[in-house]
């Protein structure tokens, strides 16, 4: 009958392949948000964007990113939802002064 609980040597394979897919979950991540949510290095500082009335959250995103102040729109798109579930943004100008990740930009243009 095997033992109820791995064994010493067993536990160690246990550990080293959980550390392992931490580490990589770890990466994964850090790297998604590195290049998803960062500012750009060229962060359009002293621009503007106009949201129109009407304009859909992935409209604003798209304007955001053709500024070049969003590296992604869907990264927006869920920084919105996140912020303002069941709604979008608000139509306005909004100036771009400093860098701003998408979840700041999301928070902004969402209340």
């Amino acid at each position: 009958m095997p033992p109820a609980f791995p064994t010493s040597n067993g536990m160690r394979v246990f550990l080293k392949d959980s550390y392992l897919v931490l580490f990589v979950l770890a990466f994964v991540l850090l790297s998604g948000y590195a290049l998803f949510v960062t500012p750009p290095r060229a962060y359009p500082s002293g621009a503007s964007v106009s949201v129109p009335q009407g304009a859909s959250v992935r409209e604003a995103g798209r304007l955001l990113e053709d500024t070049g102040a969003l590296r992604s729109v869907e990264a927006f798109v869920i920084a919105v939802r996140f912020w303002n579930p069941g709604g979008g943004v608000l139509a306005s100008t909004y100036a771009l002064s400093e860098k701003e990740s998408a979840f700041q930009l999301a928070y902004r243009f969402a209340h």
